[in-house]
């Protein structure tokens, strides 16, 4: 797939393919942090030219929680500002955004904010019946 976009020069189609792949070896038992960071600089390489609002509801939150799995809380910080306006009408995408706003201020030791937005993002996953969602949730919090 990153082949053909890049082939007819789809930049949103190679965004979506790169994001997908970060997001899958995020969820790898032992994701490669050099893997997790070329593929970082790959897509925000791609983020300087216009993204749709359906893959910003998708890709900020994305980089927010690459970025905290390699610790860097500032440009978590960052993506999670970008990632609020695209995703707070959208129930299904504002469970990531909850969910990272919860890890980020856990890395704040505000654990009563952090517990409050976990569980803001956890209800909203099982109100929709959303088992990937809650699974993912839970292990980006374990």
């Amino acid at each position: 797939a990153l082949d053909i976009s890049q082939e007819i020069k789809n930049d949103n189609m190679s965004l979506e393919t790169l994001r997908n792949f970060l997001h899958l070896e995020l969820r790898k038992h032992n994701p490669s942090i050099s893997l997790v960071q070329t593929l970082l600089e790959q897509i925000e390489s791609l983020l300087t030219k216009s993204i749709e609002f359906f893959e910003s509801m998708q890709i900020y939150n994305t980089l927010c929680t690459a970025y905290l799995f390699l610790d860097r809380l500032n440009k978590a910080q960052f993506y999670l500002k970008k990632a609020i306006p695209f995703t707070v009408l959208s129930k299904e995408y504002h469970i990531y955004t909850l969910s990272n706003l919860a890890r980020i201020c856990k890395r704040h030791k505000l654990k009563d904010k952090s517990i409050a937005y976990f569980q803001e993002a956890l209800t909203l996953a099982q109100a929709g019946n959303n088992i990937f969602a809650i699974q993912q949730i839970q292990q980006d919090h374990s």
